[in-house]
């Protein structure tokens, strides 16, 4: 068993010796535990950004706005206190141990001193999330809590993008743990087992910016550049501008991608109670990339190691994809403690797929390839409009959120697919090019599909305060789906006969109470979601079936927990128990596989633990564990494991930054990511490995300029994602930065 599991016990060991011994080999440092009152807060470099120094990855508390930037300013003693609120996570601006739910925060700062580049890779910090498996340009599929999570949240905001989401211009991003269908949805685009938000990054008052030049393992190189300008002299209209061009060849033998990213934003201050937001974002890729599946006679998926390293295409197969935002929010002040937010969002997606889909046949040990043309055209449009209140009835407080919301989700699509003829497994595939593919794929006639979701919400949340230390939360939502196909004869227009309306309630209520206030609080919830499932064709005693219209799906969630903030924020944490089931679940008739029965059921329930420390002055240790036990509870795959959801992960990671004499701006990091064994199906005959990747950095950071070096899988582990995707091997990168 000690193997099993022996460089996950190297690692840990090595982590936390280097965790003591670091600071007494470069240089004794002062352990001052001094009270948040006696810190003195220099005033930030007006010049530069201000970030949340953190390089662990996680903050289970997000506004960076309030916090220092300790790789600019050196501060005598204890640092400045971690920022403690969101105003996104609730819809109302609540500090983190005021919130009945369970969520953690992926920092700016963080992303850059880990080198990471990718949405994907940023992900992978969240304690709870198993992040692996998305190819270049294509959307991140990440597993929260066990369930899939498109991550299509932007500000608060469902804005779906079918493409990769460059990381250039984000600011933080916010995982939300459980079913939170209440407050954001149950369009289906949400996921069971949180939400992922992400936030970006808003203009300042004054002039300043960064440009960055990353280079690394196979042909790596990617450029950033980030400038915030008032453009009057009254501040009252700032810009910010976020760019990023990317080119990069495949850890595979062929393979590549290139993207380019452009970012705008513009805030105008119209009077002192009214303020417009204005952004877009336009990500453009083009590449080729492409990947193995498990067929038959495979068992656990190392049995494909032969073939990690094969990509079953060629450079000229490529992909286009490209998707453009566009945002507007107006506030306003209305006065008494209220606010108005009106906004506006749209997001269209073109996302063409070019390439050749790899199966391993280990009973004929062959490899069986698939050649596909697809194209698809998806548009989302989202309205909502907030008010936002905190005022007193009486001696208790209240602080409410009243919203509507608005979403139309139209996707149409064609696509052609046709079979080639299998090859030998084995890592060599014969040369294919694109003329061959066309011909393959000429004669074929092609299939469209789409459809067009649109959802009407109402919601009302409220925080009651009766007392400082005791909050009660209780959310309701109210939802209507509308759903159509796209007519086949008549473009622009939907047929009636497939029209679907349905409403469906969603609750959530929670209490906090902090035993100790603003430093330790205990919480429960009871939240759900709901997901509606068109219509079935059951077994009515003839040959046909009927169709009839299917309940929508239900996960309702029990979850209690622990909050601390404790010795000035040096120990910052969640610990949460939870368990989520979901009904409804359509599964096919064991009787007849014709037709489906709605009456599944499963169940994902376990423990999380989100932690955050600086035990001494320039050492700070984040991480977390997660133990998940998910499973159906009936029909055919009763008692089996839920697939993508491993048991347990860990991650962990430690940095230390020198914070004065000669080595002053240097700095060190270093830790990893375990995640269990899986099963990638339902009846869990394929077993996905357990991965343990290691990471580690070096960065030397001065007030104008910052080096940084790399290094991922510092192991050199050849591993797959939970979809089955073949990840890269070891792989540095060194980055370059100057700010102004």
């Amino acid at each position: 068993m000690f193997s099993q599991y022996r460089s996950f016990f190297f690692a840990f060991s090595v982590w936390i010796c280097v965790a003591w011994i670091l600071p007494r080999w470069i240089g004794a440092q002062t352990l001052d535990y001094a009270p948040k009152d006696s810190v003195q807060t220099p005033k930030a470099d007006s010049s530069h950004k201000v970030e949340t120094d953190s390089a662990s990855g996680i903050s289970p508390v997000p506004d960076p706005s309030t916090a220092v930037d300790l790789d600019k300013t050196l501060i005598k003693g204890r640092r400045s206190a971690v920022p403690k609120q969101s105003d996104q996570a609730a819809r109302i601006p609540l500090k983190n141990l005021e919130n009945p739910q369970s969520y953690s925060i992926v920092t700016r700062n963080a992303l850059e001193k880990q080198g990471i580049t990718s949405y994907t890779s940023a992900l992978r910090l969240v304690p709870g999330i198993v992040s692996e498996g998305s190819k270049p340009g294509v959307r991140s599929w990440p597993y929260l809590r066990g369930f899939q999570d498109q991550a299509f949240f932007r500000n608060g905001k469902m804005l779906g993008s079918w493409t990769e989401v460059d990381i250039a211009n984000i600011e933080r991003i916010e995982v939300l743990k459980g079913p939170s269908g209440a407050l954001f949805g149950g369009h289906g685009r949400t996921s069971y087992g949180g939400v992922i938000n992400r936030v970006t990054k808003k203009p300042e008052s004054d002039f300043g910016g960064e440009a960055a030049l990353i280079a690394g393992s196979n042909g790596y190189n990617r450029m950033t550049v980030d400038v915030n300008a008032p453009v009057d002299k009254e501040g009252r209209v700032l810009s910010r501008v976020n760019a990023a061009y990317r080119k990069e060849d495949a850890d595979q033998d062929y393979g590549w991608g290139e993207s380019f990213f452009f970012a705008p934003v513009l805030t105008y201050q119209v009077s002192d109670r009214f303020k417009l937001l204005l952004e877009s974002e336009f990500f453009k890729f083009e590449g080729a990339a492409s990947g193995i599946s498990a067929g038959a006679g495979v068992t656990n998926l190392n049995q494909l190691l032969p073939i990690h390293r094969a990509s079953f295409l060629t450079d000229e197969i490529a992909n286009n994809h490209q998707t453009v935002y566009f945002n507007a929010d107006a506030v306003y002040e209305l006065g008494h403690g209220w606010n108005s937010t009106t906004t506006y969002g749209f997001s269209h997606s073109d996302y063409n797929y070019y390439g050749i889909s790899a199966s391993a046949d280990l009973v004929k040990n062959t490899v069986e390839r698939t050649a596909g043309s697809y194209v698809y055209d998806i548009n989302f449009t989202n309205l909502q409009q907030n008010f936002n209140g905190d005022f007193k009835l009486g001696f208790v407080r209240n602080r409410i959120v009243i919203g509507l919301d608005y979403l139309r989700d139209e996707e149409l699509y064609s696509g052609v697919g046709a079979r080639l003829p299998s090859i030998p497994f084995g890592p060599q595939a014969p040369y294919v090019n694109r003329m061959y593919i066309d011909s393959v794929l000429a004669n074929v006639p092609t299939s469209p599909g789409g459809s067009r979701d649109q959802r009407y919400s109402g919601y009302v949340s409220d925080v009651i305060s009766p007392l400082e230390n005791l909050h009660l939360m209780a959310s309701i939502r109210y939802e209507r789906a509308i759903l159509e196909s796209p007519s086949t004869t008549n473009p622009g227009s939907y047929r009636e006969d497939t029209r679907f309306s349905q409403g469906a309630w969603t609750p959530k209520v929670g209490v906090v109470y902090e035993i100790m206030k603003d430093r330790l609080s205990v919480y429960a919830n009871y939240m759900g979601s709901r997901k509606n499932l068109y219509k079935i064709r059951v077994n009515d005693g003839t040959v046909e079936g009927k169709e009839v219209k299917a309940d929508p799906e239900e996960a309702n969630q029990v979850e209690g927990g622990l909050k601390v903030d404790l010795f000035g924020d040096r120990l910052v944490g969640t610990a949460s128990v939870f368990d989520i089931v979901v009904d409804n679940k359509v599964r096919t008739d064991p009787a007849n596989t014709r037709f489906s029965i709605q009456d599944g059921t499963q169940e994902h329930k376990g423990f999380e633990l989100d932690l955050f420390a600086s035990p001494l002055s320039g050492i700070e240790l984040s991480g977390g564990y997660a133990y998940l036990h998910a499973e159906f509870l009936n029909g055919t795959t009763k008692g089996n494991e839920v697939p993508n959801a491993p048991e347990q992960s860990v991650k962990y990671w430690i940095s230390y930054q020198v914070k004065g004499g000669v080595m002053h701006g240097i700095g060190l990091g270093g830790g990893g990511d375990y995640r269990g064994r899986g099963f990638t199906n339902a009846a869990n005959t394929i077993t996905l490995p357990s991965a343990h990747v290691l990471g580690a950095s070096v960065s030397y950071t001065q007030p104008r300029y910052r080096l940084d070096l790399t290094a991922d899988n510092l192991n050199d582990d050849s591993y797959w994602g939970v979809t089955g995707q073949a990840l890269p091997r070891r792989t540095f990168k060194g980055s370059a930065s100057i700010r102004f």
